[in-house]
């Protein structure tokens, strides 16, 4: 009977046996530092996270470079998918997951901060705020620029600012090093322009992906062109895109498709023969996990269409 009453009186104290707020944050000592997340929210840390929960497959990337990984409660069920994320052989040593809008879940690593971008709903950012943790929402990427940002709002946020900084500083080093590298060798004038392709369509002129063909020292070829990304696009309209190379994807999201079998069908399609980058045997495959990584990894992607562009200037 008395173990009866002391379970009543835990439920009660804890505010019910179902999921209620609970209070995951360490009120005592003084503030070690601050950070304002996207939705203008102030964050003050009086140690550094511990339990760290991540919502976004470029925010485990991030993570598993900048800390050590007994830190990280859980990472996005992603986090495995190596033609998905960067970090996989990382994120072996991480046995916590989150699987998106499961918040019984994520209470359960009992988490000292939450980590995710603003593409996920607010609905879904309140329902998680209403359980006093630290829930702490970053921009998400929309160009290189805001990658950088990205990376050093990650680091301030775990209180690894300093790495964060280093990194950061580090990639635009080695990007401006392929920017410089071609255009010193071929000039602004004569870079080569690209057409990228996915199984959803075309990616188009928004995004990160006109800023990384820059930084590859390439044009990306609908960079001006009102053509939003992942659209369909005609044989005839390709073809009078007319691009000096052609990217292809080595991933499909559907994971239906045969990237090799797709590659042939563009190569052996009759209307794309006058096409620079088939005439000149410039069609390639990068990998999609660095291209539409908003992490650390983007300069895999830079590096990659760098050296497959311009394999007279970066011989290996």
């Amino acid at each position: 009977m008395k173990k009866i009453w002391l379970l009543i009186v835990i439920c009660v104290l804890l505010g019910g046996c179902g999921l209620r707020p609970l209070n995951f944050e360490k009120q005592s000592g003084e503030i070690l530092y601050s950070f304002k997340d996207a939705t203008g929210k102030q964050f003050d840390f009086r140690e550094k996270p511990n339990h760290i929960v991540s919502l976004d497959n470029s925010i485990d990337e991030i993570l598993l470079d900048i800390v050590d990984y007994k830190r990280i409660a859980a990472l996005t069920h992603l986090a495995d998918d190596e033609t998905l994320c960067c970090a996989a052989d990382k994120a072996k040593n991480v046995k916590g997951r989150s699987h998106g809008s499961n918040i019984e879940q994520i209470l359960s690593y009992r988490p000292d901060v939450v980590i995710l971008s603003n593409w996920v709903g607010s609905d879904f950012i309140n329902s998680l705020r209403q359980y006093n943790m630290k829930v702490v929402v970053l921009h998400a990427p929309q160009n290189y620029r805001e990658i950088l940002q990205f990376i050093r709002d990650v680091a301030a946020v775990v209180g690894e600012a300093e790495t964060g900084g280093q990194l950061t500083r580090d990639l635009q080093h080695r990007a401006e090093y392929f920017r410089n590298c071609v255009v010193s060798k071929v000039g602004e004038k004569n870079l080569r322009s690209v057409l990228a392709l996915s199984t959803m369509g075309v990616m188009g002129q928004r995004g990160t992906f006109s800023d990384i063909c820059y930084l590859a020292g390439v044009r990306n070829i609908l960079e001006n062109v009102s053509v939003p990304a992942r659209m369909q696009i005609s044989d005839e309209k390709l073809v009078e895109y007319n691009p000096d190379v052609l990217l292809l994807p080595s991933w499909d999201y559907s994971k239906n498709k045969n990237m090799n079998e797709y590659r042939q069908k563009i190569l052996q399609n009759p209307a794309y023969k006058n096409m620079n980058a088939i005439r000149n045997g410039r069609v390639y495959q990068i990998h999609d996990q660095y291209l539409y990584s908003t992490s650390q990894y983007s300069i895999k992607a830079i590096e990659e269409i760098a050296k497959v562009c311009y394999p007279e200037i970066f011989k290996e």
